[in-house]
C-alpha cells in the first residue's frame, strides 16, 4: 500500500477554522454545534491522507502553478493543493459553499 500523505492546513485555511467557529459560537450562539462542525471539517480533511487525488478538481486558478483539487464537508469546500513529490497536501482555504469562492484568490 502506498504511503499516506500529510496534511497541512495552511495559516489561511486555519484563520477559515477559526471565522467558522467565531461566527457559529458567538453570532448564532451555538458553541456545541461549532465545535461539533470544526471537529466534522478536520475529520473529514483526514481523508486527504489516503486518496488526495480522488476529489473533484477545481478550474478556478487556471493560470496557477498547482492544480487545485476540493472536498465539500456539509455547507463548506475546502480547497487543497497536491504536492506528489513530498507525498504532501496542502489545505489552503475552507468556505462556505454557497459563498462565491471560485472569484477569490
Amino acid at each position: 500500500m502506498d504511503t499516506k500523505y500529510e496534511v497541512i492546513l495552511t495559516a489561511r485555511a486555519n484563520a477559515d477554522l477559526k471565522g467558522i467557529y467565531k461566527y457559529i459560537s458567538e453570532k448564532l450562539k451555538e458553541k456545541e454545534t461549532a465545535k461539533k462542525l470544526i471537529e466534522t471539517i478536520q475529520n473529514k480533511i483526514l481523508i486527504l491522507e489516503d486518496i488526495p487525488e480522488g476529489l473533484s478538481i477545481v478550474n478556478f486558478y487556471n493560470k496557477r502553478k498547482y492544480e487545485y483539487h476540493k472536498i465539500i464537508i456539509k455547507n463548506f469546500v475546502a480547497i487543497y493543493r497536491i504536492d506528489k513529490k513530498t507525498k504532501t497536501v496542502y489545505v489552503v482555504k475552507i468556505v462556505y459553499a454557497r459563498k462565491n469562492y471560485l472569484n477569490e484568490k
